[in-house]
């Protein structure tokens, strides 16, 4: 099986010989037709390049910020809420199976009185 790639943009299989030229079917440019298998494994290989380097970019990136890379996201200073807290409002999900979205923040905040709710979370009140 040959395959070509068009300056249009068009990819498409061919009946002809790899090696030789063909009429492209969308615009009737001439072009060169290739093995398959060849054509794949230069794909592969450019493709492998290319993700090799943008390993090395965001390996500096990190390096450079001095973020800790943690599963594919990078670890930040923001605070934690104490166990204790983290375990109050896991307890409030093991209590109930079903929670309404409009009460689950009246309910944290029952448990997390000294914070605010904001738009992404909580954060501790300032006294």
């Amino acid at each position: 099986m040959t395959v070509y790639r068009c300056k249009c943009g068009a990819v498409a299989e061919t009946t002809q010989a790899h090696g030789s030229e063909t009429v492209c079917a969308n615009c009737q440019s001439t072009v060169q037709v290739y093995d398959t298998v060849l054509y794949i494994k230069s794909l592969l290989q450019k493709y492998s390049a290319v993700y090799q380097q943008l390993r090395k970019v965001q390996a500096e990136q990190v390096a450079a910020n001095g973020e800790k890379e943690t599963g594919g996201r990078a670890d930040t200073d923001a605070p934690r809420l104490p166990a204790e807290m983290v375990g109050k409002i896991k307890g409030l999900f093991a209590e109930r199976q079903k929670i309404k979205v409009a009460s689950l923040a009246t309910e944290i905040q029952k448990i997390l009185p000294d914070f605010d709710q904001t738009k992404y979370g909580f954060k501790k009140k300032v006294s």
